[in-house]
């Protein structure tokens, strides 16, 4: 548009992270907080073989006749469970978000496209157990190679998540039924397993077989399934292993932390207006990922958002997410997901009553854009775009109260309006949808909360009403009231007048907030205010088309000279010259709906220069290729580079202001900066034929310099230098890879391992101690800055420091592994602490932190899987704020174990009677798995302490410190120590009369001893249990009228005592039948 700008459109407010909705990207889920891992309900999830219209969706959407259809994740839910659970039959699936997309602290909402109205859809992101059945094992496809999941899938290995082809699951469920199937046929064994289980299919016992076919493509019975899928065409010919480690990371992760939001799809709690399809039934659910706590919803209720795990989740890492359905009236449902999007906003707000969104013109359906405004046509397509608005929403706003949404630009990308006369933008109000009063809009401009022009509406009538509603700001009329009312504040002798003043054209004000400038806009701000004294309102109003107009055209001119020279590959060289007259602006092609910050109108200024000024800038590059001087057979690297530039700037406007200057004081307000760089980058040499002695202790060194250097003097800063440099040598080694040195390397040849018992020993011994991995860093930076103010405040900052980073990683044997590692800083710019000699003193030590940890997974016995970790952290800080201490200190010390006791395992090896054997089998067969996880957990934070704690300390094998603390200041922070033990246990049982129980046991003792506190806390939770009765089926009396009944039941007793001071404090005990008896029909 020409003689415009968008400073924001709106058109890239709404940032989207969507979430796949592809089959193959889906897997069945963990068992959800508060349900056991059944009853869990069949449950389908596909792709559609026919897609669905996409105006199906959304009516208004332009599409051409290939892109008509889009895909959509259908989800079957059917229950089919006949064995208890804690809670009413569930199922869900789950995926993983990749790394890129697991950060979503600024994520507002997640706003998810439905169709189906039966059940309650809850979704949880966060960390979320990836242990499918629950018994504490990594269920995988995947078989290791040399010790390693190789995440390639083999026809041998394609059994499913069972581990078992089908003829080994039929072997395996008679057996466990306690059949001797010795001498049996297939037939045979087939007829049995029909007798023994009549509701499975003796082709494929586990059910659990993929099958599809575009023959028949609505049958969709067995598309899930994992055994034989290496054959599904969705996977493109290169299937990955079926697995319960869906990131893939070689563990089986349990960790459950996470939020969790729940959508009654029988309801309109979280839907937004005007996006249903009454004729297909889709519409938009937008879920706020924060202020959801508590929400209230049109029935009055609260809906609340539920945050599980221990420590609390966290929004910046979203590893999972799942899907999952409960509360199913009839047991059967369907339900349909178009998309599944985090969704930010460029624009943010901090209020309780009051969200930003987006409202477009083809998602909802009640939108419609400003006059003479459409959504843009895609060059290749033809197709209409979609039109967006910023939507305010404010409900229950009290009386005589301000909200606003904000959007903070970046200090390096500040905006500059003074090019352009002045600023206006489109509002939208419609009464028929508020309640109450009508709203005032205001929008402010400035660089700081303190400092910002400022423009109120009147009250805003219907529509986008282009007189009463449309936001018009004269920047000449503004910055001049800003001059009258600045200089009447500063001047004794004129008499003062208020920051507020009508707008010229009768429909707003103007309101001056300190000293504002268009030159440095580095914070915009939309807001509502309620006019009416005595009541709250609530409603929506759109913002649209947010446009600096009328640019001021002046006659500009740019020179541009580059020199560039090539001597071979050896060296180059290039020179550039560079002038710009002050109303020199660069014209670009970037459509204006494509940007996120309007600097790509020239909005955005050079970093540290002003402005509309009149520049030259000349600059110098050399690089050199030094490694060439060398043999080529050493393969030396050694690149030098270097720059120089020089920049003089005449500005137009005063410095920090948007007064113009005179053409005599453009001398006094002139900027000029000089730069200086070298660089040595990467240097090293990895020799050819090179010896085991070069391959040690040359190839893995790597060097780098650098060397910067600035000088700056303007008006507000008239003398300031910057200087650093850098030096970065690094040394990476694999002792034990395939180049580096293995046991042969270090000890005896092959042959003599294998012959000598003596030298074998020594090779095992080497192996224990030789890490697997080696990587050293060690980093000399200095820093020097000196600077004055134009008040002649200097300012003069002076760092050096030394880092060094040591990280080893061993394998001490096939199940146990271990790391180690240490990080230190010492600040080496003062010469008293230099001291080469006895002792040794390089640098005053600024931090220091030692982490290690062991991994033992033992496998000696089949039925019983255990896993032990420690792991320690020590963190210390000398630079204290307190005299006479030495720092900062805390220490973080973890034991952890974790049993799994398989009972159907237990005697698979107990040399005892058979008909003994089986009986003891078939009755341990009908328990479930026994799981025992411990944890103890020790931190220590000390901040008074005299000295470095010992060594013993540091390396987290004691918890005493073993040096005195400062306590002769009453009011110094004392130490805090936390300790927590925990035990958690679980297990379950099948009883006659189909009944299964589910029991656990949680026990949680916290004791914290601080300054002000000295706490303990016991928590015990026993019993947690869960009883189902499903022998209601064969009551005659209910067969009349159903084909399944089921009751369920569940209680928790959980008992919470407090002591302080080591003396009770109190006593909480929860109680819990939920519900006290609950019936399935089906």
């Amino acid at each position: 548009t020409i003689g415009k700008a968008y400073i924001d459109d709106f058109e890239s407010s709404k940032i989207r992270s969507p979430i796949s909705i592809r089959r193959t990207m889906w897997t069945p889920s963990s068992a959800p907080y508060g349900y056991a891992h059944q009853p869990r309900a069949l449950l389908r999830w596909y792709n559609p073989y026919h897609r669905v219209p996409k105006r199906d969706i959304w009516p208004n959407i332009e599409t051409t006749a290939h892109e008509s259809n889009v895909d959509v994740l259908t989800i079957e839910f059917h229950d089919t469970t006949t064995v208890p659970g804690d809670s009413m039959p569930w199922a869900g699936i789950m995926q993983y978000i990749p790394q890129a997309f697991q950060e979503q602290r600024d994520a507002q909402f997640l706003e998810i496209w439905v169709q189906g109205d039966k059940g309650v859809l809850t979704i949880d992101i966060g960390s979320i157990s990836e242990d499918i059945d629950g018994d504490g094992e990594l269920d995988t496809e995947d078989k290791k190679i040399s010790g390693r999941y190789d995440n390639i899938l083999t026809k041998d290995e394609d059994t499913g998540l069972d581990g078992m082809f089908d003829d080994q699951e039929l072997d395996y469920y008679l057996t466990t039924a306690g059949v001797d199937i010795t001498g049996m046929s297939v037939e045979q064994k087939k007829s049995k397993f029909r007798e023994l289980f009549p509701d499975l299919d003796p082709d494929d016992p586990s059910g659990d077989d993929w099958d599809y076919s575009t023959d028949d493509p609505e049958n969709y019975t067995h598309i899930n399934g994992t055994e034989g899928n290496s054959s599904d065409p969705a996977y493109g010919g290169r299937p990955k292993p079926d697995t319960e480690d869906i990131d893939r990371n070689g563990v089986l992760d349990t960790r459950n932390a996470y939020f969790s939001y729940r959508i009654d799809l029988s309801s309109k709690h979280f839907e937004v207006p005007g996006t249903r399809n009454e004729a297909t039934g889709w519409r938009l659910y937008r879920i706020p990922l924060r202020d959801s706590l508590f929400r209230f919803v049109e029935d009055g209720k609260v809906w609340r958002r539920i945050k599980v795990g221990d420590p609390d989740p966290s929004f910046a890492t979203i590893k999972y997410i799942r899907l999952w359905l409960t509360n199913v009236e009839g047991g059967e449902a369907k339900v349909s997901i178009a998309s599944i999007d985090f969704v930010h906003n460029q624009w943010r707000e901090d209020f309780d009553n009051f969200e930003v969104a987006v409202k477009n013109s083809q998602e909802d359906l009640d939108y419609n854009p400003p006059p003479g405004v459409s959504g843009e046509r895609d060059p290749q397509t033809g197709l209409t775009l979609a039109e967006r608005s910023l939507a305010l929403i404010y409900e229950y706003l009290p009386p005589h109260d301000t909200v606003y949404a904000y959007k903070v630009i970046p200090t390096q990308q500040a905006e500059d309006y003074t090019r352009y006369k002045r600023l206006t933008m489109w509002v939208h109000f419609d009464s028929a949808k508020a309640d109450g009063a009508a709203p005032q809009l205001l929008f402010r401009i400035g660089s700081s909360t303190n400092d910002y022009y400022e423009y109120i509406t009147f009250p805003l009538h219907d529509g986008w009403d282009s007189v009463y509603n449309r936001v018009v700001i004269d920047f000449d009329e503004l910055t001049n009231f800003k001059e009258q009312y600045l200089r009447a504040k500063s001047d004794t002798a004129i008499p003062d007048i208020p920051n507020i003043k009508l707008a010229s054209h009768g429909h707003g004000y103007y309101v001056i907030h300190g000293n504002p400038t268009l030159t440095n806009v580095t914070q915009l701000q939309i807001g509502l205010i309620n006019p009416d004294p005595n009541f709250p309102i609530s409603g929506e109003v759109w913002c649209d088309e947010l446009v600096a107009e009328d640019v001021r055209v002046d006659d500009g001119a740019a020179y541009k000279a580059e020199l560039t020279l090539q001597a071979a590959d050896f060296a180059r060289f290039s020179a550039t010259y560079d002038q710009r007259d002050d109303d020199f602006h660069e014209l670009t092609s970037i459509s204006p709906r494509t940007t996120y910050y309007g600097g790509r109108y020239g909005f955005t200024r050079g970093r540290g220069l002003p402005e509309h000024s009149f520049r030259k800038t000349w600059q110098y590059n050399v690089g050199f290729t030094l490694g060439k001087f060398f043999p080529p057979r050493w393969n030396v690297s050694l690149p030098l580079s270097m720059s120089w530039s020089f920049t003089t700037a005449l500005p137009r406007y005063k410095t920090g202001s948007d007064v113009v200057l005179s053409d005599s004081a453009r001398q006094f307000e002139k900027t000029t900066q000089r730069s200086t760089n070298i660089s040595l980058a990467g240097v090293g040499a990895a020799p050819e034929n090179r010896t085991k002695l070069i391959d040690l202790l040359v190839v893995p060194n790597r060097l780098t310099y650098t060397y910067t250097t600035s000088q700056q003097h303007s008006p507000s800063t008239p003398f300031s230098t910057n200087t650093s440099y850098s030096i970065i040598h690094t040394y990476s080694l694999n002792p034990r890879g395939r180049t580096g040195y293995g046991y042969r390397k270090f000890g005896t040849t092959e042959k003599d391992t294998t012959s000598k018992s003596g030298n074998r020993l020594i090779s095992v011994l080497k192996g224990l101690f030789i890490p697997t991995s080696i990587n050293l860093n060690t980093t000399i930076d200095e820093q020097s800055n000196r600077s004055q103010d134009r008040y002649g405040t200097r300012n003069n900052v002076f760092r050096r420091n030394l880092k060094h980073d040591t990280k080893l990683g061993f394998a001490f044997a096939k199940d146990l592994t271990g790391d180690f590692n240490i990080h230190l800083e010492r600040d080496i710019h003062d010469p008293n602490f230099l001291v080469i000699g006895l002792p040794t003193i390089v640098g005053r030590p600024v931090s220091k932190s030692i982490n290690w940890g062991l991994h033992w997974t033992p496998r000696y016995l089949e039925f019983l899987s255990q896993r032990y970790d420690i792991n320690s952290k020590y963190n210390e800080n000398t630079h204290s704020p307190t005299p006479g201490t030495f720092g900062n200190v805390s220490q973080t010390r973890t034991l952890k174990a974790g049993y799994t006791l398989m009972w159907n395992k237990f005697f698979n090896k107990a040399k005892k009677d058979e008909k003994i054997k089986r009986s003891i089998a078939n009755l341990l067969s009908k328990l479930d798995n026994l799981k025992i996880d411990l944890n103890w957990t020790a931190n220590i934070s000390a901040p008074n302490l005299r000295s470095r704690p010992i060594k013993l300390f540091q390396l987290g094998l004691t918890g005493d410190p073993g040096v005195p603390f400062v306590s002769d200041v009453a009011t110094r922070q004392q130490p805090k120590v936390d300790n927590t033990q925990r035990v958690d246990a679980n297990t379950g049982a099948k009883l006659p009369q189909d009944v299964r129980i589910n029991i656990s046991y949680h026990f949680t003792r916290q004791s914290v001893q601080s300054t002000s506190n000295n706490t303990k806390t016991i928590s015990h939770t026993l019993p947690e249990l869960t009883a189902r009765w499903g022998f209601f089926n064969k009551l005659k009396f209910f067969k009349l009228f159903a084909r399944s009944v089921s009751a369920r039941s569940s209680w928790i007793r959980r008992v919470t005592t407090g002591y302080t001071n080591d003396q009770f404090s109190n006593r909480k005990i929860e109680s819990r039948l939920s519900p006290l008896l609950g019936m399935n029909f089906t």
